[in-house]
């Protein structure tokens, strides 16, 4: 089934994540409309206590018009019953998180302005808290449509349909149903028999694979952090901490009330869902622009954490034009020698081989029948023909089948390997008879690329199975200083752990296998390449939408200046909560000073508020 089957199908997550965006939206235009009106009820109340008639006597009704700010608020505590349930579970089960404190806040801030309500004096209504009580629940309503919305345009941008790239052997290049840009190499391309690297296998044109499906991103993370879990577990030690000393140092109940309730809604400032949500979803929408997938939120948190990038080598070459550049036989002609090679390919759609044909065909040779075939992944290829054993594929590997290189084929192949070509030997039973060398482009602006990765701070790590000679010097024609040569799939983990073990951070670039590639599991952070199929690029956080790494400096830039905008927003907002608790712990009461009251509670969340404004404003037009 294709993803058009799948479009109008209930299970489809972009279908589920389009609908909880629009009860989202719902619930927020819901939650505004009961917060404007707690607003104007307040207001009036405030009036009212200074003797402002605003209700002419006699008036059905006019007694209880103060409930009214308790049944508004009321219905915006059930209109986010969803996430008393998710916090208070969270808080029993000693793990509380971003709910657990906004239920704990806003319940006991509801509690104690129900209490000053049934003191049934008009100045204690000007106490009541249900306010301030609306503004936070609005706030995190706000934090999680944006969050919604992020989720469904993430999704929008997987499932869009993505055709694989298949080209002819003339050359002819198919794009991207999306942005034109051709897809190199797919995740689910053979290994090259000679270099160990993933190669597109090139098949004619009935035979090209169907649309690929894109991966489902992950759950959507919930806005919750560590911080204002233990933040939630410290204002409800801290409010019966303090109501205990005052009810002991024989304070009337409704001072201990006061601060109790006071210590719980200052601990919750009005913005705290918005410190983190909203930079991640402003984030998220401009990478999403620049080419870039992304299959969790929490990707954009953990690109801040990486300081190297370990890059495959058929990321960074243009497989397509893999040209024969120098071929040395000994004791053959030009054309019976890759009528030799070309007999050992036969069949095969790698860049290699169709190179090694194409030259044959060209040299009119003619080929031999073969009776047996083998692919040896990262090492080449066997054949029986003509009663001989042929072999084509990397030197060691020759050597291990017991075949001899003759000290002249060995130094030509040193000297090639040197210039960055890659070299494979050609043997007939027990004899090397030759060998040719390969070479083929980086992908446009590589070089360029790799310097703003390291200008970003990442540094840039070549993992190729070459020799050590050709992976140096491919790494000093791009500008890498650090490279892993002979380096196979398989041992690619292994390599990732070495340099965990010296203190980086390493995300991966290479072309995945399938979704338990243990490369990808060793990684801190994995980048699938334009084109993976679905079940390979499970593991990855991102993933490209066309060949090249030209939006992976701006995003790991992006993605530290998030979590330094992030963190402001919460000093910000630490900031208000630090300079009330004065007032909301009693401390300034006990001394003649105030209790906390709605209007000092609404200045606390003002700091953090206009952190979360100016710093959304920043990643927009930065």
């Amino acid at each position: 089934m294709t993803l058009h089957d799948r479009n109008d199908s209930p299970e489809n997550p972009r279908v589920t994540a389009q609908r909880r965006s629009g009860l989202a939206g719902a619930r927020l235009a819901a939650a505004i409309i009961l917060t404007a009106g707690l607003g104007l009820h307040t207001a009036a109340v405030l009036c009212i206590s200074f003797g402002v008639q605003l209700i002419p006597e006699g008036t059905p009704f006019a007694n209880e018009f103060p409930y009214l700010g308790a049944l508004l608020t009321g219905f915006l505590i059930l209109l986010n019953l969803d996430i008393y349930l998710r916090g208070i579970r969270q808080l029993l089960r000693s793990a509380p998180d971003m709910d657990s404190l906004i239920s704990v806040s806003t319940l006991g801030g509801f509690a104690y302005s129900l209490f000053v309500l049934m003191s049934q004096t008009a100045s204690a209504h000007s106490l009541s808290f249900f306010p301030v009580v609306g503004f936070t629940l609005a706030l995190t309503d706000l934090g999680l449509y944006a969050e919604a919305r992020a989720e469904f345009d993430m999704l929008q941008a997987q499932t869009a349909p993505v055709k694989a790239v298949s080209d002819s052997t003339a050359g002819k290049n198919q794009s991207s149903s999306e942005k034109g840009f051709h897809f190199e190499p797919p995740s689910n391309a053979a290994p090259d028999k000679h270099t160990d690297e993933p190669v597109e296998k090139q098949v004619p044109t009935e035979d090209a694979p169907k649309e690929s499906k894109i991966p489902q991103p992950e759950e959507t993370l919930p806005p919750a952090s560590t911080v204002t879990g233990m933040a939630a577990v410290a204002a409800v030690l801290l409010a019966l901490a303090g109501a205990l000393v005052l009810y002991f140092l024989g304070a009337p109940v409704s001072d201990v009330l006061a601060v109790a309730s006071g210590i719980l809604i200052i601990a919750c400032p009005g913005a705290i869902a918005l410190c983190r949500t909203l930079p991640q979803c402003i984030a998220a929408n401009t990478i999403l622009s620049s080419g870039i997938r992304i299959n969790s939120q929490d990707a954009i948190r953990k690109a801040s954490e990486i300081n190297t990038l370990v890059i495959g080598r058929s990321i960074l070459l243009d497989r397509k034009k893999i040209h024969i550049t120098d071929f040395l036989a000994e004791g053959l002609t030009d054309a019976t020698f890759f009528s030799l090679a070309a007999t050992a390919e036969a069949d095969s759609y790698h860049p290699i081989a169709l190179a090694i044909n194409d030259r044959a065909l060209r040299l009119h040779a003619r080929m031999l029948r073969s009776s047996a075939r083998t692919e040896v992944p990262g090492c080449g290829v066997e054949a029986l023909a003509g009663g001989a054993s042929l072999r084509v594929g990397r030197g060691d590997w020759i050597q291990k089948q017991g075949v001899r290189i003759s000290a002249e084929l060995q130094t030509r192949a040193d000297q090639l390997e040197s210039k960055g070509k890659t070299v494979v030997f050609v043997s007939s039973n027990q004899f090397a008879k030759g060998l040719i060398a390969f070479a083929n482009e980086p992908q446009p602006e590589v070089k360029k690329m790799i310097k703003k990765l390291q200008n970003a701070g990442i540094e840039p790590v070549l993992m190729t199975s070459d020799s050590a000679r050709t992976a140096k010097a491919l790494a000093q024609e791009l500008g890498i200083t650090e490279y892993k040569a002979a380096c196979h799939h398989n041992d690619r983990a292994k390599e990732i752990q070495l340099l965990q073990a010296q203190g980086k951070n390493v995300a991966l670039l290479d072309t995945l296998k399938h979704e338990n590639d243990a490369a990808a599991a060793q990684s801190d952070y994995v980048i699938a390449p334009g084109g993976t199929s679905a079940e390979a690029a499970k593991s990855a956080q991102i993933t490209l939408s066309h060949p090249g790494l030209a939006p992976l400096a701006p995003f790991f830039t992006l993605g530290r200046k998030v979590e330094k905008l992030t963190r402001q927003n919460y000093i910000w907002a630490a900031i208000g909560t630090v300079l009330a608790l004065p007032v909301a712990s009693g401390i300034a009461y006990s001394f003649g000073g105030p209790v906390l009251s709605p209007p000092i509670a609404l200045l606390a969340s003002i700091p953090g508020f206009f952190a979360c404004l100016i710093n959304a404003l920043r990643l927009i037009y930065d």
